[in-house]
């Protein structure tokens, strides 16, 4: 059976639309602030940052 196309739906559809276009357009605004480019290079930048992480923690615990 074809599913109904209510308004009711049809305005559920609508800010599903909206919700998805809204998080993609914060996305590209957050990535030009961070510099970044592609989500190859956010992986990247990812696992820079989780090494220097690592790295200061190593250290912090060397210093207790």
């Amino acid at each position: 059976m074809p599913k109904s196309t209510s308004a009711s739906g049809q305005e559920g559809g609508l800010y599903a639309l909206y919700d998805q276009l809204d998080r993609l357009e914060e996305l590209l605004e957050d990535m030009a602030t961070l510099g970044v480019a592609s989500s190859a290079e956010a992986e990247q930048r990812i696992a820079e940052l989780n090494e220097r992480i690592d790295a200061l923690e190593a250290t912090e615990g060397e210093a207790r």
